[in-house]
C-alpha cells in the first residue's frame, strides 16, 4: 500500500506545476481565500462523485455514501524538502518549498475516509486523486490539524523516500514525524543525515 502512495506521490510530483514563490498561496492566520476557494472546487468534485455512485469505490467503501454525508474537512499545502547545497548551513525549515499541491481530509459522519488532492493545470485547480484513506488516517488526529498543538507543515522528502510532519512547538526543538505507522520523531539534525 506504501508503494502505491509512493508512486502516486512521484507521479504528482512529475506533474506538478513549478514550485510557487515562497509564502504563496499560505495561510498562517486562518484560512486563506485560496483555501476556501480550493475546498469548495474539492466539495464540489466529491458531490458529483456521490451523485453518480462512484465516490465509494476510490475511497474504498463497499457502498458509495450518500450526497452530502462526506464533507472537505481542513486541508494544507503539501512542501518539498531537497537535498541541501553542498556545505550548505542554517536552519531546514527555512529550505522547503512550497509545491502547489494542496490536500484536504474527507470526512465521514464517524471517521476520516481519505483525501482530496488539488493541483494547478492551465491556470485551473482541479482534483487529481481522491483516496490515501491509511495516510488520512495517520493525518487526522495530527497536529496539522490542531492548531494549538504548534505550527506544523507536510514535507514531502524525496531524498528520504519519505513525507514528514515538520512540528514547530514553542520552546522546543523543531521535529519531524515521519508519515508512517510507529515511525520514530527525528530531530532536525537526524533528517539532515537522511539526506546527505
Amino acid at each position: 500500500m506504501m508503494r502505491g502512495v509512493r508512486a502516486l506521490a512521484a507521479l504528482l510530483l512529475a506533474a506538478a506545476p513549478a514550485p510557487l514563490p515562497a509564502g504563496a498561496g499560505a495561510a498562517p492566520d486562518g484560512e486563506s481565500s485560496l483555501e476556501q476557494a480550493l475546498q469548495a472546487t474539492a466539495q464540489g468534485d466529491l458531490n458529483a462523485r456521490a451523485a453518480r455512485g462512484s465516490l465509494g469505490a476510490v475511497l474504498g467503501l463497499p457502498k458509495s455514501p450518500a450526497s452530502g454525508s462526506v464533507r472537505v474537512g481542513p486541508g494544507f499545502q503539501v512542501y518539498l524538502l531537497r537535498k541541501p547545497q553542498p556545505g550548505a548551513q542554517g536552519d531546514l525549515s527555512a529550505a522547503p518549498e512550497p509545491t502547489g499541491i494542496w490536500r484536504f481530509l474527507i470526512l465521514g459522519p464517524d471517521r476520516p475516509l481519505g483525501l482530496v488532492t488539488l493541483v494547478q493545470v492551465a491556470g485551473t485547480w482541479r482534483v487529481v486523486e481522491v483516496g490515501a484513506a491509511p495516510l488520512a488516517a495517520l493525518l487526522a488526529p495530527s497536529a496539522l490539524f490542531h492548531p494549538g498543538m504548534g505550527s506544523v507543515r507536510f514535507m514531502r522528502v524525496p531524498a528520504a523516500r519519505q513525507d514528514f510532519l515538520e512540528i514547530r512547538t514553542p520552546g522546543q526543538p523543531v521535529a519531524y514525524q515521519p508519515l508512517t505507522p510507529g515511525g520514530k520523531t527525528l530531530s532536525a539534525d537526524a533528517l539532515r543525515t537522511l539526506l546527505d
